[in-house]
């Protein structure tokens, strides 16, 4: 008996008893298959390592495993993290899930891998597959001073030279195989694109904005007071005819001082609500008087108004077609892993 050849689907259109009775059959073919592949691979090792295989191996897929010490390696920086945030019960069950996540990422990895060499496709890439792997490898050294940081990095990361490699070649052959068999299956039409504008014009409405500028003085709590005789100094200077940019280039604190104190076109929900509704009152060329807030003194200069409208299809074209390829992506993906899983044999090694 060959452990790892898949297990036959039960008939669709079996319900009754048979039905229920060759799934059981199924199930505990798959299960003693399971035990089958273990006991062979426990049975193949030394005998000291054999009680360490036995507990480190957690899933069969198709005719490889995954290793216990292969989720916790990919896990030990998130436990880092973890344990300086949750603690106690919290922190046992955020482990137990992401154990979880990157047990089924490691599955469908395997399956997707296993697919690609059935298709051959590292072999059909020729060339360009070496180059990528080596594109990809150089993107990643650039990012450090030099190469012995590189290779100090790797070493913290329990990887050598080798096996970074290898990684890196897997990450390239998922990459491909993603895109011939799930993106180049997701093209978006220019109707549909015109369709999904259409039918949510709200999602693209921007809200009324306005060009404004100010000049900010801070309230010092050392001199009681004297913030409050600047500002009303200011606005005076401000009524008499000098220039706003001026005024705000030398008194103001806000962080476009130097450019006149110029804040741009902004919306709703950017500023303290106080300095908004005094802002958004103003017609265009008018100023404020003195607007106190919990920061001090403001004289608010309005330039220009925009009404709200709804942003012109050209403008957001890109955008929707990159969120309905995203889209389509995800329930391709899904459909692909599918039959993937339909034509594997996978078992969880308890």
């Amino acid at each position: 008996m060959n452990p790892a050849a898949p297990a036959s689907r039960p008939p669709r259109h079996g319900r009754g008893r048979h039905a229920r009775a060759a799934t059981g059959c199924l199930r505990g073919t798959a299960a003693f298959a399971a035990r089958a592949l273990l006991a062979a691979l426990v049975s193949a090792a030394p005998q000291r390592a054999r009680a360490e295989i036995k507990e480190q191996i957690v899933a069969v897929v198709n005719d490889e495993i995954i290793t216990y010490s292969e989720i916790e390696k990919i896990l030990a920086p998130v436990f880092e993290q973890y344990e300086q945030i949750y603690s106690g019960a919290e922190l046992f069950t955020m482990l137990q899930k992401a154990r979880r996540d990157v047990l089924t990422h490691l599955v469908e990895e395997r399956l997707i891998l296993q697919e690609a060499k059935r298709l051959k496709l590292r072999e059909r890439m020729g060339e360009e597959f070496a180059k990528e792997v080596e594109q990809s490898i150089a993107g990643v050294k650039a990012k450090f001073p030099t190469e012995e940081e590189f290779q100090r990095s790797l070493a913290r990361q329990g990887f050598t030279m080798e096996s970074y490699r290898a990684r890196e070649e897997s990450r390239t052959l998922v990459r491909a195989i993603y895109i011939k068999e799930v993106l180049a299956r997701c093209g978006v039409s220019p109707a549909e694109v015109k369709a999904y504008y259409e039918g949510r014009p709200s999602e693209f409405t921007e809200g009324e904005k306005i060009h404004v500028s100010q000049i900010w003085i801070k309230d010092s709590p050392e001199k009681p007071g004297e913030a409050g005789r600047l500002a009303r100094e200011v606005l005076s200077r401000l009524e008499a005819g000098e220039p706003f940019a001026e005024l705000a280039g030398k008194y103001s604190r806000c962080p476009y001082a130097g450019k006149g104190g110029d804040w741009g076109f902004i919306g709703r929900g950017h500023w303290n609500k106080d300095l908004e509704d005094a802002a958004f009152a103003l017609a265009p060329g008018e100023h404020s008087g003195i607007v106190r807030s919990t920061l001090g003194y403001h004289i608010l200069m309005l330039h220009e108004k925009r009404p709200a409208a709804v942003k012109p299809l050209t403008e957001v074209y890109k955008s929707i077609e990159e969120k309905l390829v995203r889209e389509k992506a995800a329930v391709k993906r899904e459909e692909w892993l599918a039959r993937l899983r339909r034509k594997a044999y996978i078992s969880m090694v308890r």
